[in-house]
C-alpha cells in the first residue's frame, strides 16, 4: 500500500494572550460571542480555553 505510512498532521495554533503566547493542539476552533470566549476542541473534547477580552490573536501553524 502507497499510504501506508502517512499520519495526519497535527493542527496546532498559537494563541497570544496578555499573559504570553501559547501553543494548542486542536482540530476544531470555536468562538462563542455569548460566552465570550475561543475554545480549541480536538475529537469533542475542549483542549483549552481562553475568555475573548484576553487573546489578543490567534492563528493557525499547521
Amino acid at each position: 500500500m502507497i499510504y501506508g505510512d502517512v499520519k495526519p498532521i497535527r493542527q496546532i495554533y498559537c494563541v497570544e494572550t496578555n499573559e504570553g503566547f501559547f501553543h494548542v493542539s486542536a482540530t476544531v476552533c470555536l468562538i462563542d460571542k455569548e460566552l465570550k470566549t475561543v475554545c480549541f476542541y480536538d475529537n469533542g473534547s475542549v483542549q483549552s480555553m481562553f475568555q475573548i477580552d484576553d487573546v489578543k490573536a490567534f492563528w493557525r501553524i499547521l
